[in-house]
């Protein structure tokens, strides 16, 4: 059995997908919430077939030479199927039904605590 070493099969686009996925894990891609008063941001969006959320908070990340930097992270993911009467649902009851369900899948988490919703529903 011949050994071989990874240089001899490592080619660029190897070397640029590995790349790609450092940078997309580089970060943490879900952060712990902080119960100190910084507000919950819930996003929410409904479609015939499912619904989902996101529950995300701002957080502040110190730079060298005393920047920092504030963005948006989130925290918590959430969907599911809808079921054969919420497809039959109109538009915005939809966009509700998400909102709904969405908060109530983080209620354990945003009891008590400042929250902001967005939705990209006018009518709520």
């Amino acid at each position: 059995m011949k050994s071989a070493t990874l240089n001899e099969h490592w080619k660029d686009e190897h070397t640029d997908t590995f790349l790609e996925l450092k940078v997309l894990t580089s970060e943490p891609v879900l952060r712990p919430a902080k119960f100190n008063g910084t507000p919950f941001i819930v996003t929410t969006d409904g479609y015939k077939n499912s619904f989902a959320g996101i529950l995300s908070q701002r957080h502040t990340t110190a730079l060298t030479l005393g920047k920092t930097v504030s963005k948006l992270h989130p925290i918590a993911y959430a969907s599911k199927c809808t079921s054969q009467t919420e497809e039959k649902y109109k538009p915005f009851i939809l966009e509700f039904a998400a909102l709904k369900f969405t908060l109530d899948q983080f209620s354990n988490t945003i009891w008590g605590f400042p929250i902001k919703i967005e939705t990209d529903c006018q009518a709520l």
